[in-house]
């Protein structure tokens, strides 16, 4: 979209500003740079209204969610004192029947379960003591120290050579491409 050089120099006045002018037409095809400008002010002004509706939505989200509370909010409070009885129930049949780990009835049913130990570790001090007493509860982990092998080696055709010209193998690099991206203000 071309647009007249004329249109700087047109008074602005009442509700029209020089902004409603880079927004009046769609750009087709970006040739000059008032093209440029007039992109770039549409894009912004997409932009900006795509943030307000999603503020708007966040704050209908964060009200429907205060309302759900509160009239939920006894709800869950009694569910939470059903689950006391429940488990008191579930405690005192386990003690009698310690194999009867379900109750099932027409309305439900109750489970007991066991969780799996939770192994806490001190990393330092397991490791120091495994070394000291256990080497074969040690693990010796291999790896190539890629960071090095980046400043010491060079790129040729996508492939990577050492100083002396050795072709490194397991390796080949893939020319980063140009990323376009767009910033408004």
């Amino acid at each position: 979209m071309a647009v007249d050089r004329s249109i700087m120099q047109m008074p602005v006045g009442g509700n029209r500003q020089i902004k409603d002018l880079f927004l009046e037409k769609p750009v087709e095809r970006i040739t000059t740079s008032m093209d440029l400008d007039c992109a770039l002010a549409q894009y912004k002004e997409h932009k900006q209204i795509i943030e307000e509706y999603t503020q708007q939505r966040d704050e209908r989200i964060a009200q429907i969610n205060m309302w759900l509370a509160s009239v939920t909010k006894e709800h869950l409070q009694e569910m939470e004192r059903i689950e006391g009885l429940l488990r008191e129930h579930h405690e005192r049949w386990l003690q009698e029947n310690p194999k009867a780990k379900t109750i099932k009835r027409p309305f439900g049913q109750l489970k007991a379960r066991k969780s799996p130990d939770k192994w806490n570790y001190r990393e330092d001090d397991l490791l120091r003591w495994a070394k000291e007493n256990r080497p074969d509860l040690v693990r010796v982990k291999e790896e190539p120290n890629k960071q090095q092998l980046k400043q010491k080696t060079q790129v040729k055709d996508g492939w990577v050579y050492t100083e002396d010209g050795e072709r490194v193998e397991g390796v080949m690099v893939t020319p980063g491409e140009i990323q376009y991206k767009v910033e408004v203000e």
